[in-house]
């Protein structure tokens, strides 16, 4: 083999040596084009067969077809080129094929690579995207396969027919629910001690999937070692596109729709899936892994999550001089099925309401005064917070993309410890309301570490608050550089004081 590499090598120098026109490109393409295929076919190297195209007059042909050489001739070329780039381990297949795709979109071949690259990503990263992505270049694979009366692959249409997913080879309703006894439109909730696992500590019926609690304040259930399962047949009374958002960490979940596998995985994610009309069972198993269980599963509409400018844009269509802008931020909920409980109180002005938590939480809203509501903008750091409660059909909800502003504590306490300076988290910072329209501050506060219900606001953000938090800051900073002066102490200095 070392003999036919150097042989190769000597090959390639020779090539890059021509000085060819036109005319002869098309005759030096196609005897590097077999050089090529007999490296691949003979000796089983892509590698170097993909050298060869790479490194002689071939790739001239890779941007632009030359006179000398029709269409069908070219894309064949280009195929090669592309089946040798697909067998390659360290090559980015959406890079190098997009170019010949402009070329040449009616490529059945084409379409056909990049459907595995997004299929081995899929099946690698479980991201949903992915799946897609897989699943419209091997439409159009089949879409043009068919046109050319070219042979279907088979896997790829079973790929297509389940939507890309794969059949659960057993779900834990073999042991948790034996009857089969199935909800429509809410779930069947089975609790377990993954010590024990056939054992169902305790069932309910929810409509949601909430779980937060720290040890075992949950049926007495050691977070550790909680796991659940939830199963329920929901109805969609046409074909519509929903996305399940769900926040979890330290722990696995396993989602199946109609018994094929839709997600699994470790991670917060949100999963879009289209329901065709008619009942479909969801099955979610979970397993948790750490001292807390922190879980939120919602299945809505696609939200749509705009920018810092486009709220921007949206607050300035608002009467922005009548409006009072009321602030709360919570890094978690404390309730256990994820929910903030907040009461308004009466204002003078119509309320905009920014709610910022970490986790995914359902904000309810309780509004006995009947304060006017002219918008409610949310944003968590996991997918996804929403609302219920009193709320007027003609309040716009608005999510972001981004935090609306940061902390849940008003003033941050510092303390210095032999040297070491150290400030608490949380701190609400008046500058992060960014995209305030022009002469708008934040003018009422409320916060918490973890809440569970709280009047809102707590807290009247006047010109004297906004000077007490900077007075706060400046005496921060002057313990800080204070701090700093009292260094560890060390053997040698200790006694000269």
């Amino acid at each position: 083999m070392g003999i036919f590499r150097v042989g190769l090598m000597l090959l390639l120098t020779t090539f890059s040596l021509y000085a060819v026109s036109d005319a002869d490109i098309c005759k030096e393409v196609e005897k590097i084009s077999q050089e090529s295929k007999l490296i691949y076919e003979k000796f089983e190297d892509t590698k170097h067969a993909l050298i060869l195209l790479n490194n002689t007059e071939f790739r001239r042909i890779l941007t632009t077809k030359p006179s000398c050489m029709d269409e069908k001739t070219h894309l064949r070329y280009l195929e090669q080129y592309a089946l040798y780039l697909s067998k390659t381990a360290d090559y980015h297949t959406p890079r190098y094929l997009e170019p010949l795709m402009k070329m040449y979109p009616e490529s059945a071949l084409f379409h056909k690579l990049l459907g595995r690259f997004y299929q081995k990503e899929f099946e690698k990263h479980t991201l949903p995207k992915m799946r897609d992505a897989a699943l419209e270049s091997y439409k159009r694979y089949i879409e043009f396969a068919t046109k050319e009366k070219q042979k279907i692959d088979q896997d790829i249409q079973e790929f297509v027919k389940h939507g890309g997913l794969k059949k659960a080879q057993s779900t834990w309703a073999d042991q948790l629910n034996i009857s089969r006894d199935i909800p429509k439109n809410a779930f069947k909730a089975h609790y377990i001690d993954t010590t024990n696992p056939k054992k169902i500590v305790a069932s309910e019926r929810v409509t949601e999937i909430n779980v937060n609690y720290p040890y075992k304040d949950f049926h007495n259930i050691d977070s550790g070692h909680f796991g659940g399962y939830w199963v329920g047949n929901f109805e969609s009374k046409t074909d519509e596109k929903k996305v399940f958002y769900i926040s979890f960490s330290n722990s696995k979940l396993r989602l199946i729709i109609d018994g094929y596998i839709v997600y699994e995985g470790q991670s917060n994610v949100e999963i879009p899936y289209t329901f065709t009309k008619g009942f479909h069972k969801v099955e979610i198993e979970y397993l948790n892994g750490w001292h807390t269980t922190t879980l939120a599963v919602k299945i809505l509409p696609e939200i749509t999550k705009y920018t810092q400018q486009e709220l921007k844009e949206r607050l300035n269509l608002l009467e922005k001089n009548e409006l009072a802008f009321w602030y709360v931020g919570a890094y978690e909920s404390k309730n256990k099925d994820n929910s903030i409980h907040i009461t308004l109180q009466k204002s003078d002005k119509p309320v905009v309401l920014l709610l910022e938590s970490h986790h995914a939480s359902t904000w309810k809203i309780h509004n006995p005064l009947q304060t006017s509501i002219k918008a409610i903008l949310i944003h968590s750091s996991t997918p996804q917070s929403s609302i219920e409660g009193e709320i007027d059909k003609n309040t716009s909800i608005l999510y972001s993309q981004n935090r609306l502003a940061t902390g849940y504590k008003l003033f941050q306490k510092c303390s210095c410890i032999s040297g070491h300076f150290h400030c608490e988290d949380g701190v609400f910072s008046p500058k992060s309301f960014i995209f305030a329209p022009e002469g708008q501050t934040i003018s009422g506060f409320s916060g918490a570490y973890s809440i569970h219900e709280l009047s809102v606001p707590q807290e009247i953000m006047n010109d004297e608050k906004y000077a007490q938090i900077e007075a706060q800051k400046e005496k921060n900073e002057a313990q800080r550089k204070e701090c700093s002066q009292n260094k560890n102490e060390n053997f040698d200095t200790i006694f000269k004081k």
